[in-house]
């Protein structure tokens, strides 16, 4: 009878070793892989950030200012209050078309770390001059959307991005227009209480609606004490026929907020006028863009309304540089941006790494993202003479 026989021990001990080894290369080859594919999509997604990023501040530049097709500051009003209004830049005393606030601590030549955690700062103090404050603004605070210290903030003035609404008849306190398709009624477009602006192309007179008639589209502007702002005439300073145009003026602040997801973002918050016709104000901050880090800001300002740039500035040294001590001779402006990528994209390294951005030294934490420094210079067309 033959006597059964199996593998020897050595025999096993090889075999496992061989199934270790081939287990171990598979693993490896796993590993590889999926580290491959963690950085190739965190690059991917810092690539994207970069580029919607410097996409929508190059597009709000450019157009900051626009008024229909009048060029802004606009030159006459019909307000009897101009506090308000004098945030919107439309004005002739407060006529800007672009504004911005520094950064404490972050001024070219300065070096800024970046917190290991992001947060809202709640201190208006943190910028020069200080930033606006306030419940209206919900710029300052420490929730989601919230500014974050240590980053520039700009703001740009110009029109709500609606259809052009264009004006049917004029009489002594009202203005009748074509409802655009796509609007069920008027009032979506100009509450009462809103400012409107009417231009024909040469001259803009900006006033207060004060009521509207969704039934024959129209808008009026009566004197009125007790709104906001108020009209200190019904009739309007200038004068208008049919084919002009109504326009909404915004103004909108970029910064850089806490983001929903607990890192820094790119945010807008637009501020309007309107609501329940009493003409206050209300702001919608919008989360543009995730793992935006840091935003430094410079002003290139003119020698002469139609000199080239002769220096570029902080956003606390423009009017001071700006002869008439207005913002009126910024013609174009630098942003750089600090975008990183999500986490896993590269190994810690050694040392905390150290960007430029126009010349301030910004110190990032010890960590796996990737980090680059994006910039760009946009032209303010609506300066140009």
């Amino acid at each position: 009878m033959k006597r059964a026989r199996g593998f020897s021990l050595v025999e096993l001990m090889i075999a496992v070793t061989l199934g270790l080894l081939l287990i171990g290369a598979a693993s490896a080859i796993f590993v590889g892989a999926r580290n491959g594919y963690t950085a190739t999509t965190s690059v991917s997604a810092q690539s994207d950030s970069a580029r919607f990023s410097t996409d929508f501040l190059a597009r709000a530049l450019r157009s900051s200012g626009y008024i229909g097709c009048v060029q802004a500051p606009l030159a006459v009003d019909n307000f009897q209050n101009h506090t308000v209004i004098d945030a919107f830049a439309l004005s002739g005393t407060g006529g800007n078309i672009i504004a911005g606030y520094e950064a404490s601590s972050t001024n070219p030549g300065q070096t800024y770390t970046l917190p290991a955690t992001f947060a809202g700062d709640n201190t208006a103090a943190d910028w020069t001059p200080n930033l606006p404050s306030g419940a209206t603004y919900g710029l300052l605070g420490t929730a989601v959307g919230n500014a974050v210290q240590g980053s520039d903030v700009l703001v740009t003035y110009g029109t709500v991005n609606q259809p052009a609404v264009t004006v049917t008849s004029i009489g002594s306190t009202t203005v009748t227009v074509s409802l655009p398709s796509g609007y069920a009624t008027l009032d979506q477009l100009f509450p009462a209480g809103t400012v409107a602006i009417i231009s024909n192309c040469a001259v803009a007179n900006a006033f207060q609606v004060t009521a509207v008639s969704n039934g024959t589209n129209t808008v009026t502007h009566a004197a009125n004490s007790t709104m906001t702002m108020g009209n200190a005439s019904a009739t309007l300073s200038l004068t208008f026929n049919a084919g002009a145009f109504l326009y909404v003026p915004t103004t909108s602040f970029y910064y850089i907020g806490l983001g929903s997801d607990g890192d820094a973002a790119l945010f807008k918050s637009d501020l309007t006028l309107g609501s329940g016709g009493t003409g206050t104000y209300t702001m919608v901050a919008t989360e543009l863009v995730p793992d935006v880090e840091n935003m430094q800001v410079l002003y290139g300002v003119k020698s002469t309304a139609t000199g080239s740039v002769v220096e570029y500035v902080r956003g606390d040294q423009v009017t001071a540089t700006c002869s008439d001590g207005t913002w009126n001779c910024v013609a174009n402006v630098s942003v750089a941006l600090l975008v990183s990528s999500p986490t896993g994209a590269v190994p810690v390294p050694s040392s905390a790494p150290t960007y430029s951005l126009l010349g301030t030294s910004i110190t990032a934490p010890k960590d796996t993202r990737q980090r680059t420094v994006y910039q760009i210079t946009a032209a303010l067309r609506n300066s140009l003479p």
